[in-house]
């Protein structure tokens, strides 16, 4: 069985948090349960569309920046 994990950074102001920069981050494991390592991969374009889709769905144009980075990690 082979996973897909998602890292999705939201970025509110850049800069370090000392100088007054904010991002949020979490890291996100899909629902989605893949047979091969290939039909993971294959997926991960669709998968970080979707998500930028939804960041902007829910923040609309407010953060200045986002990083959405998926990988896929296979099992025994």
């Amino acid at each position: 069985m082979v996973k897909m994990f998602v890292l999705i950074c939201v970025i509110w102001a850049e800069g370090s948090r000392y100088d007054g920069g904010e991002q949020k981050c979490i890291m996100h494991q899909s629902q989605v349960y893949y047979a091969t390592m290939d039909q993971c991969r294959a997926d991960i374009i669709k998968s970080e569309l979707l998500i930028e889709g939804a960041i902007f769905d829910n923040f609309g144009e407010e953060p200045i920046d986002h990083k959405i980075m998926a990988s896929c990690i296979g099992g025994a």
